[in-house]
């Protein structure tokens, strides 16, 4: 049998200090600005700190922590 490849999550779906890569965006306008910020494909991701209610998260990005709004998470796609 084949192997299922693993479905992308979103990154806002993540809890505090699970790790995974990311996969891609959902919104091309906000992939860009998040790229510049360093937020890239195939870059491993932290979350360190993730707010309860739809808040925002700070996640690590190759040794950067970045604060993101939930919004901007809900746009990430990782996978495990």
């Amino acid at each position: 049998m084949a192997e299922a490849t693993p479905q992308p999550t979103y990154l806002s779906q993540l809890k505090k200090k699970e790790i995974a890569i990311i996969s891609g965006f959902c919104d091309n306008e906000l992939a860009s600005k998040l790229m510049a910020m360093g937020i890239l494909p195939n870059s491993r991701v932290e979350v360190c700190m993730a707010s309860t209610f739809k808040g925002g998260c700070i996640v690590k990005v190759d040794n950067q922590k970045i604060a993101l709004r939930s919004s901007e998470a809900m746009c990430i796609l990782v996978s495990k």
